[in-house]
């Protein structure tokens, strides 16, 4: 069983595993180890040790994908937490993770506002685009610390097809709306900004939030929802 938790307040990542060891392979364990001092108990430790090893590799790839913070950064502002526990019980169990103090904005691959003013243009215009609406607009708003947005708002300024909170529901559920999923659908990543030095960000029909390729799609899980059958 493992788990992997956040804590904002507290400015770390922790996670854990809990190991079952049958009573049989433990006791065939202590057997083949039976002249080495504790041998079975530092063998759970170094199997817990190994494993913590590989988990905490694991929560830091999905910590730095979902905030978009490089892996040198993360790890340069950050230490490692690894405590071996053993009950009254026997049971040995490990909690790993990572702490540090509050990382600055600075350091994040992405400015959320930037990137989410980006996104809701993208939106709105799929939302037009699929004839959901003759015009509409989006707002979205972020909380530091969190990935994704504590406000979504979608106005059709009564001129939507759809009640403006299915539309709301349907956008949280088909677009990623956290700073990993906004750099990868609109391409943020990739040297697309000097056609947008001039004359604003927005209009421009070459860039990726200018595009409504999704509208067909998104059209048709806004019915699905309608129809009280979609949008788990």
């Amino acid at each position: 069983m493992s788990y992997v938790t956040t804590d904002t307040m507290m400015h770390s990542v922790a996670a854990g595993i809990a190991v079952d060891i049958a009573e049989e392979g433990f006791d065939r364990v202590s057997a083949l180890l039976a002249g080495i001092p504790g041998g079975a108990n530092r063998a759970v430790g170094s199997a817990l040790a190994r494993a913590a090893a590989a988990g905490k590799t694991v929560a830091k790839r999905a910590v730095t994908q979902e905030y978009a913070i490089s892996s040198s950064e993360f790890s340069n502002r950050t230490k490692n937490i690894n405590n071996i526990q053993r009950g009254s019980n026997g049971e040995v169990s490990i909690n790993f993770g990572y702490r540090g103090s509050v990382i600055p904005l600075r350091v994040f691959d992405t400015k959320v506002d930037r990137s989410g003013a980006y996104m809701a243009r993208c939106i709105a215009k799929n939302i037009v685009a699929a004839g959901l609406a003759e015009k509409c607009t989006v707002a979205l708003a972020y909380a530091i610390g969190r990935a994704d947005p504590v406000a979504v708002d979608v106005d059709t300024h009564l001129t939507g097809t759809y009640s403006d909170k299915l539309l709301e529901q349907a956008v949280r559920c088909f677009f990623d709306l956290t700073p990993a999923g906004m750099i990868h659908t609109l391409q943020l990543n990739q040297p697309i900004f000097a056609d947008a030095c001039n004359y604003g960000h927005f209009t421009r029909a070459n860039l990726p939030w200018e595009q409504t390729g999704q509208a067909g799609k998104f059209a048709e899980l806004c019915a699905q929802l309608d129809h009280g059958d979609g949008g788990g």
